[in-house]
């Protein structure tokens, strides 16, 4: 199985300066698990002009909302060149496929890591996916996050390779040492799948201030099912903050995150701001 995953440097189809294009404004109206009446009639009126459907396309892969594009202009039953359609319709196939197989691994490889006596917290993916979008299909993501406390790094480490992980990018010792001490992450790949493991010990690098750690969270976890068990998750107060750090630190040019955040809040209303507020305050 391989996997897609997208990096902040690949380049981004831009939107021309004159102004705001029907096909963005298209992408804009569809990144949305639920539709309101008025969002309904927007999306009928843009597809009945005439459209770059190639640029919404690769514009919706890129910007991460493909899923959404497709379920709200199949819903709709909004007329699309049949090609398109096909096309959309088998990513967002493959798309749910890729989503439950590495939703059942990280379930598989978070009881690993409890087995070996490691704290292990997922976070973004398929948490994201079914706290934010109620629905796994819906949200692409490449990779499986997890963060660990710093002191745990080396035994997580340790477990993914026994699950058949192994570092993604050849590094020397010296380099390992620079990436411990500086970065937030440690990148590793399963080749016979091509799932990338990003083990964390901190939300974001060293650089942007964020102390907000396993630690911090110990006593705000709260219990989620994932894949048939229950886990350990992070509450969705801390995860719209990390959501927000995430995407701040790559400038919001993704539609994907702007949606995640938006989908975070419309889905916790037991969302308590005051304590989100305050929190945010302190960090």
């Amino acid at each position: 199985m391989q996997t897609t995953r997208e990096t902040s440097t690949t380049t981004a189809p831009a939107p021309p300066a004159e102004g705001v294009r029907a096909e963005w404004s298209l992408l804009v109206a569809t990144a949305r698990t639920s539709l309101s009446d008025e969002t309904e009639a927007r999306i009928r009126e843009l597809a009945q002009q005439k459209l770059d459907w190639q640029l919404i396309e690769k514009a919706a892969k890129w910007h991460g909302i493909t899923p959404l594009l497709y379920r709200n202009l199949d819903s709709l039953g909004v007329e699309v060149p049949g090609d398109v359609l096909d096309r959309l319709k088998t990513y967002f196939h493959e798309n749910g496929r890729r989503n439950l197989y590495y939703t059942a691994e990280l379930a598989r490889i978070l009881a690993a890591f409890e087995a070996g006596g490691v704290t292990c917290i997922p976070f973004k993916g398929p948490m994201l996916a079914s706290s934010a979008h109620g629905n796994l299909a819906l949200r692409q993501f490449g990779d499986l996050d997890v963060i660990v406390d710093r002191a745990q790094l080396s035994r997580a480490i340790e477990i993914a390779k026994a699950e058949g992980f192994a570092p993604a990018v050849k590094l020397t010792a010296a380099q390992e040492r620079l990436i411990f001490a500086h970065d937030c992450e440690y990148v590793m790949l399963r080749a016979r799948d091509g799932i990338l493991l990003e083990i964390h010990w901190r939300f974001i690098q060293k650089t942007f201030p964020f102390p907000l750690d396993v630690a911090t969270l110990a006593d705000r976890l709260v219990s989620v099912p994932l894949a048939g068990v229950t886990v350990k998750s992070i509450p969705p107060e801390e995860m719209l903050l990390i959501i927000c750090v995430h995407s701040c630190k790559h400038l919001w040019r993704r539609l994907r995150w702007i949606s995640d955040a938006s989908e975070l809040v419309l889905a916790h209303p037991e969302m308590d701001w005051d304590f989100l507020l305050r929190r945010a305050r302190e960090l």
